[in-house]
């Protein structure tokens, strides 16, 4: 049983090492430009997957803070492949630790990476989701 636990906890720090903030954050900003909508207004529309377009207080891309909220990696027995989705908190976030519960002003961007292309030396997002979670 304590084995398992180390397996985890050295796959986490695996993890950590491999995507690090500065290539997560680039894939971040390389996808998000994806979900803008294009507008004539002083603020920037995201057009989230769940809600639709939603205008946001801020002028660029470059005023939003990203967090990396979790690394969720994911073998696939039946299909023989393994994918990591990386969770990034964007805008100001709220943490509340004793129910587990992050909620963040702009939502979350989901980014999607295959370990066969990590594994080749080839770290890049190879599709993302925008979802927007309200409190």
């Amino acid at each position: 049983m304590f084995s398992v636990i180390l397996n985890n906890m050295v796959i986490s720090e695996q993890l950590e090492n491999i995507f690090t903030e500065e290539i997560v954050f680039k894939d971040v900003r390389g996808h998000l430009v994806g979900f803008l909508k294009e507008s004539k207004a002083k603020t920037i529309v995201l057009n989230y997957d769940d809600v639709g377009e939603k205008v946001t207080n801020k002028s660029c891309i470059d005023e939003i803070d990203f967090k990396i909220e979790a690394i969720v990696y994911q073998n696939n027995c039946l299909l023989g492949y393994s994918t990591v989705r990386i969770y990034v908190a964007l805008g100001e976030c709220h943490i509340e630790k004793a129910s587990g519960v992050v909620s963040s002003e702009l939502g979350n961007l989901i980014l999607y990476y295959s370990m066969d292309s990590v594994e080749e030396g080839e770290i890049y997002a190879y599709s993302s989701d925008l979802i927007y979670q309200s409190t």
